[in-house]
């Protein structure tokens, strides 16, 4: 049974219908892609929240995605590129010591300032993750100029380890979203304010929305907004969503 199901348990059947009727848990899959590139241009892994049609697409976009990396390096720009948009495509690139990954999402709303900070740590982590698993196999493809991408293949485990280590903090950032949204929805200050500060002091306020919800039905086009600007941070990170039935 979901968080939110049992939450429901805790109020009347009849108020339970009523919210049952408005809200259900849902999950939004946009396209979310994870390239690991070698520092010479080959892919050596890539990972998909969800599968997409364009696999067989997969080198090219990688080429494209190292061409402008490389590029950025031959004008004197040390690091690298740091990230690039072009319509809906966001690629926020994370650079390590042999290889450089790349986080592409489509499509993603910029704004709040814990999400930019936890997708940046994402993409950071997996890179990092990669070469620490992959140390040995790295150095000896840098010294022979080959790689023998089958040895990466199970890689992927080690991201979904990552996504389940962030799970709760995510979670944190999705209420107080709610809640922030909420404020602007005009539910009164006076009760979403203490609600944000316990929080940020690490409580769980998930038991008390249903309630709240029933209250102040506004709340679910602050949910819907929620759900909409930010969805990739959560889909990434598994974030059980609350969503108003269409």
């Amino acid at each position: 049974m979901s968080t939110f199901k049992k939450l429901l348990a805790l109020i009347d059947p009849l108020r339970e219908k009523e919210l049952l009727d408005e809200i259900k848990i849902t999950r939004i899959m946009p396209r979310i892609e994870f390239y690991i590139i070698s520092k010479t241009g080959l892919m050596l892994h890539k990972f998909s929240v969800k599968k997409t049609q364009d696999d067989n697409k997969d080198q090219l976009v990688s080429g494209l995605l190292s061409a402008i990396n490389s590029f950025a390096a031959d004008i004197g720009w040390a690091s690298g590129v740091s990230m690039i948009r072009s319509g809906s495509i966001e690629a926020r690139y994370s650079q390590g010591e042999f290889v450089f990954g790349i986080l592409i999402v489509d499509y993603y709303k910029p704004g709040i300032a814990d999400s930019e900070s936890a997708l940046d740590a994402f993409a950071s982590d997996i890179t990092e993750r990669f070469e620490s698993v992959y140390k040995k196999e790295l150095e000896e493809a840098k010294q022979s100029n080959r790689y023998n991408i089958t040895l990466f293949q199970d890689f992927g485990k080690q991201i979904d380890e990552i996504i389940l280590e962030n799970n709760d903090q995510i979670a944190e950032i999705y209420q107080q979203q709610i809640l922030i949204q909420s404020i602007y929805a005009d539910v009164p200050q006076e009760i979403i304010l203490p609600l944000l500060h316990r929080l940020k002091s690490g409580e769980n306020i998930l038991d008390e929305l249903p309630d709240l919800i029933l209250e102040y039905p506004i709340m679910l086009k602050a949910i819907e907004k929620t759900n909409m600007d930010y969805e990739p941070v959560w889909t990434i990170f598994k974030v059980p969503l609350l969503k108003k039935e269409s």
